[in-house]
């Protein structure tokens, strides 16, 4: 008779707590293991899973592997074998040896050996924060997991002294810095070397083989972050990659300039010093940690008194991806109302990096009262102490530099990738000193109506609106920052209802031709005050370069805007934007600013006169892009489309009395074939 689906099925394995982290279980007794439940205790014991009497042979522990390895989502490797590594074993492509065993039969353990050859890799260990790594970091892809085993059927093979594997969490460590040094590790990163590992091994065992320069050749040197990100959705985390004994130089991001390799040193010891799980090895034990969030080094033992034997694996890895370059906002790279072709860059990036650069807003007689019941980042207090250096209003982060730009042969395009609120607060008032649109219009009223006067405006008196994320419905989905999008998030002003977040912008631009120039007027060559909301994330702006290496700023961020921005300002607060910065060539010689939305084209006009001159810019350039767009459309056809498909409106009417904005939006569907 068939056994029932109960009878089958894996036994669930009971698991207890590691301290100060890791997970337990015993194997079950019929063999059976359940890989997706080891792949849920392996998370829960944040890397570190340890599997207590399992008995299976060579074969047994390759495809029990594999299986695990599905689960895992990352394939079990071949070995790769290099100088001192030890001999295959017959049928186990996937597994090789650790320790200092010697053979006790002919062809102990299916390798093809006689009896008292060496037939695993030995590496004596030491108690330095040099023997604490990361497999593989030298690597393209580092590996994922590693897993290793003690067989139940071979006695006197575990030393009873010493030979402890040790696991220290790269998330812990990160967690117990300072802020200080987590903003220093999060702007730098290391070079991984193989030849560096391989030297190190020599260096510790002049017995060991040496490897060539041809080896050394097939291995190139790797540039990773210091900081990589952890997890998925609402569980990701911060954490360290580091790896003392591989690492042949650090480097800082935004300047370029070579560091100290000691930072490495530095960052493993607060690794180590966040709590360390000691294994010590037991007949039947198999470890499988989580190889891209932790430390681990073996502890000496006797090696003239003990044997040690230890089959390991390894799962296929994943690139470390470098977190977007990173420009925080501070009194170093505070550009207080103005762009400028003479500041010296704040970071150097090349084409096509992606790049975080945080922004604050509002000057102090803006800030809201009861300071401690808002959120309000630390710098821009510190922005009001340190910073001097003012013209304009809007406090704006830069300058980045790109590698490449060139000005009148090349084009900065900026793909806003991400747009997140970093308060809970922004700011809405009415400027005296223009009156908002109605005084900036009044010279254009007809019959001379006084509409200023005519109203009992509250002048240059700051409006606080609160800022609230969107509640998500699981745990996963819950953002400790605001939320970038339309209903992810609330803004509560004070003259009550609500208004969904659609936060973006007001400047975007790059350093003029000529000096330094005011943040407040806007301009469609260089960009800057454009206040035009449809730049919000996965938006794109083409900027014509005007200097050397562009010199891209970014700041005036808001909550929320209408068009127009009739009273002079919009929900002000400090944003985090994450950009897609790359210099394209400019073949046909574009000489003003354009952008574009996943659904529409988008030009801009902007002028020195009137909003008819603007208009009549914007609709000029989209005939011309129409004409790029589609060269055999005739442009008596290009303009009869823009009057029945496009919409002209009203950028901002505030940014001086001399600096109106028009943009026209064309649908792409509404394009004819090409």
């Amino acid at each position: 008779e068939s056994q029932s689906l109960e009878e089958t099925a894996p036994k669930k394995m009971k698991a207890s707590k590691l301290e100060p982290f890791g997970v337990e279980c015993f194997a079950p007794s019929d063999g059976k293991v359940d890989c997706g439940e080891l792949v849920r205790l392996l998370d829960e014991g944040e890397g570190v899973l340890v599997v207590r009497k399992l008995n299976v042979g060579g074969q047994e522990l390759e495809r029990l592997l594999q299986d695990f390895g599905r689960a895992f989502e990352a394939e079990l490797l071949e070995y790769d074998r290099w100088p001192g590594q030890s001999p295959g074993i017959e049928g186990c492509p996937h597994l090789a040896l650790l320790g200092n065993y010697r053979a006790r039969v002919a062809n102990d353990l299916d390798v093809r050996c006689e009896v008292g050859d060496s037939i695993a890799e030995f590496k004596p260990a030491t108690k330095t924060t040099e023997e604490w790594h990361t497999d593989g970091s030298f690597l393209p892809l580092p590996k994922k997991a590693i897993a290793l085993y003690a067989p139940l059927s071979l006695d006197k093979a575990l030393p009873l002294e010493g030979g402890e594997t040790r696991f220290a969490s790269c998330t812990r460590g990160f967690a117990a810095l300072d802020d200080e040094t987590k903003a220093r590790a999060r702007t730098a990163s290391s070079t991984h070397s193989w030849e560096s590992f391989m030297r190190f091994l020599e260096k510790r065992d002049p017995t060991r083989q040496k490897v060539t320069a041809a080896q050394i050749k097939e291995k190139p040197d790797q540039v990773w972050p210091l900081v990589r990100t952890i997890g998925k959705g609402g569980g990701q985390k911060e954490c360290l990659y580091v790896n003392a004994k591989n690492t042949k130089g650090v480097t800082d991001d935004l300047t370029g300039d070579d560091l100290d390799v000691a930072l490495v040193e530095t960052l493993a010891e607060a690794v180590i010093a966040s709590g360390v799980y000691s294994h010590f090895w037991e007949r039947g034990d198999l470890v499988i940690w989580d190889n891209r969030r932790l430390l681990h080094a073996a502890t000496p033992f006797e090696h003239e008194k003990y044997e040690r034997l230890l089959f390991r694996a390894e799962f296929a890895g994943e690139a470390v991806e470098r977190p977007a370059r990173y420009l925080a906002a501070n009194a170093e790279t505070a550009a207080w109302g103005y762009l400028d072709p003479h500041i010296k860059p704040k970071l150097v990036i090349d084409s096509g990096e992606v790049v975080t650069i945080d922004t604050v807003s509002g000057p102090p007689q803006f800030l809201p009262p009861n300071l401690d019941e808002w959120s309000i980042p630390q710098e821009l207090f510190d922005i009001h102490d340190k910073v001097t250096d003012k013209l304009g209003p809007h406090i704006l982060t830069g300058p980045v530099a790109v590698r490449g730009a060139k000005p009148k042969k090349t084009i900065l395009r900026v793909d806003v990738l991400d747009v997140q609120c970093r308060s809970d607060w922004a700011w809405t008032f009415i400027p005296k000193r223009t009156g908002g649109s109605l005084g900036l219009l009044k010279p254009h009223l007809v019959g001379g109506c006084n509409c200023v006067s005519s109203y009992d405006f509250d002048f240059d008196r700051a409006r606080h609106t609160r800022l609230v994320p969107e509640k998500k419905n699981s745990d996963d989905e819950k953002k400790k920052s605001l939320a970038g999008g339309p209903g992810e998030g609330w803004a509560y002003p004070p003259w009550g209802g609500k208004l969904d977040l659609r936060p973006f912008f007001g400047i975007m631009g790059i350093a003029p031709a000529g000096g330094r120039v005011n943040s407040i007027p806007p301009s469609d060559v260089y960009g800057g005050n454009f206040d035009l909301k449809d730049l919000t994330k996965g938006s794109t702006l083409y900027l014509p370069v005007q200097t050397e290496e562009a010199l891209f700023y970014v700041g005036d961020g808001h909550a929320r805007q209408g068009d127009g921005e009739v009273c002079g300002t919009a929900l002000e607060t400090s944003l985090r934007g994450t950009f897609r910065l790359t210099v394209l060539p400019n073949p046909t010689n574009l000489d003003h600013a354009r952008a574009e939305t996943d659904d529409a084209y988008i030009s801009i006009g902007v002028t020195d006169t009137d909003l008819d001159a603007a208009a009549a810019l914007a609709i000029d350039r989209m005939l011309l892009w129409l004409a790029e767009l589609r060269p055999t459309l005739d442009r008596s056809d290009a303009l009869c489309l823009l009057s029945v498909a496009g919409d002209l409106r009203v950028t901002q009417v505030v940014n001086g009395p001399n600096h109106h904005g028009i943009h026209l939006l064309l649908d792409k569907s509404t394009l004819p074939p090409p």
